[in-house]
């Protein structure tokens, strides 16, 4: 089965079903869900978050809000928010996530060096800012992707052989 990434917003309406969609077309070696952690359960992705990842090929329709648990949580060996707020909130209520908590807004400075930032809620707003919203995430999975393929390898390389391979 392949690593799993959580990726976790306020509602799990806009971004981090954007995001969790995203990841997945570009990190298939990834099992990706989202949750968010004021969830209404059960809800559709906002139309305008629909809208704004048709430009870049994917359906959101089938996507239902997920409330954040602790089996989401230890299931997952990454965990990326949209806020260092949701961080904080993460680490306190589920002690056990810290250390594979990390913020998806990164962008590389002109050393190389990460510089981590919020990503917005595009919630409520216009369309634009959905669309805005999307950009920047697709940029920050551009920078994690070779973190997380790194991370991958890293895995499988340190996994136990199976019972059977002797």
């Amino acid at each position: 089965m392949p690593a799993s990434l959580l990726v976790v917003c306020h509602a799990n309406l806009c971004r981090s079903p954007m995001a969790a969609a995203l990841l997945a077309q570009r990190m298939p070696q990834w099992r990706v869900l989202s949750a968010g952690i004021a969830a209404r359960i059960g809800a559709p992705a906002d139309p305008r978050a629909c809208d704004a990842l048709r430009a870049h090929g994917l359906d959101l329709s089938a996507h239902r809000a997920r409330l954040l648990d602790a089996s989401l949580c230890a299931q997952a060996a990454l965990v990326l928010v949209m806020e260092h707020a949701q961080r904080r909130y993460i680490e306190q209520r589920f002690a056990f996530a810290r250390g594979r908590v990390f913020s998806l807004g990164v962008a590389l400075d002109a050393a190389g060096v990460p510089r981590y930032f919020d990503i917005a809620d595009p919630y409520r707003g216009r369309p634009e800012g959905f669309d805005a919203c999307a950009t920047t995430v697709a940029r920050a999975i551009d920078v994690w992707a070779g973190r997380l393929a790194a991370f991958a390898e890293a895995t499988q390389a340190c996994a136990l052989p199976d019972a059977g391979a002797h």
